[in-house]
């Protein structure tokens, strides 16, 4: 049996989401698709609910780059070989981003975080920094339906968690079902479906609903899909595609048209998994 394992959930939005990046703190992009980090959590935190298992504490880093996830999290994203999201065919809401340019209280922060130094700082100079101005985003998506998966290695994960493997495949299902955000605590869903188990997976022409990594996929029919940017599993921003129906853009996601045959080719080495009674949504990753 392989170690591989394959969350699946499809849920329905109950208005949309917003995407928290790593190390940010008042400026906030807003990404039109949960990321891979967003789909990965989604499917953590229920599970670590199921399992007993602690948070644990945020451990800082020497440098400008700081760690701002969970040694419990830190286990998921390392064990995760991929993850992805799509928009369900048949869904009657698509989605879209937004940004707000927002006041914050942050002169405290400009001046080191002490409230001691920013109460002495000169008025003139500090008045710039009491009110900054910082752009927040979200991504709009009322009543919208998502097929969201992760491919985990089970075994991987069961050790940096230290459980068993049994344990993980016992409440595996269940945290499919237990899904109810993604992205912050705000991003509400409903689980209308799940599943969770062994993969199946293919090579060469595939056809997906979800987001692929570009460097994985060639199109083989360009004007069906867009170009998105997400945050991948090591925080980098990386360019996927995702098929999208009409007027969609980096900003804009209307639901795909449902398609016979194949619409993307594999680059060697790259396999699709999927499980097979949810084969619409793969997870596209090079797993040797």
């Amino acid at each position: 049996m392989s170690n591989l394992r394959f969350f699946y959930s499809k849920v329905k939005l109950h208005w949309g989401f917003t995407v928290r990046a790593k190390g940010a703190t008042a400026a906030q992009t807003a990404m039109i698709f949960p990321p891979p980090t967003s789909i990965v959590g989604a499917f953590a935190y229920p599970l670590a609910r199921l399992l007993g298992l602690p948070e644990g504490q945020i451990k800082g880093k020497k440098g400008r780059e700081r760690a701002v996830i969970t040694p419990l999290f830190e286990c998921f994203v390392k064990s995760t070989k991929g993850a992805s999201a799509g928009l369900d065919p048949g869904s009657r809401t698509g989605l879209t981003t937004y940004m707000e340019v927002t006041r914050i209280i942050g002169l405290v922060y400009k001046t080191g975080g002490q409230v001691s130094d920013a109460l002495k700082a000169p008025l003139r100079e500090a008045i710039p920094l009491i009110m900054p101005v910082q752009p927040v985003g979200s991504t709009y998506a009322p009543n919208s339906i998502l097929h969201i998966g992760a491919l985990i290695d089970v075994e991987e994960l069961a050790k940096c968690l230290g459980v068993s493997v049994g344990e993980v495949d016992d409440y595996g299902l269940k945290s499919c079902y237990g899904v109810s955000r993604l992205g912050s605590k705000e991003g509400l869903v409903s689980v209308l479906e799940a599943d969770y188990g062994e993969p199946e997976y293919a090579e060469g022409d595939i056809n997906t609903i979800g987001y692929v990594p570009a460097s994985l996929a060639s199109k083989k029919v360009p004007e069906l899909f867009t170009s998105i940017y997400l945050y991948d599993l090591d925080y980098r921003l990386t360019e996927y595609i995702i098929l999208g129906g009409r007027l969609s853009s980096q900003t804009l996601i209307t639901p795909p048209p449902r398609l016979p045959g194949t619409t993307l080719t594999l680059t060697s080495g790259s396999k699709a998994f999927y499980l097979k009674a949810h084969e619409d949504l793969k997870v596209v990753s090079v797993v040797k």
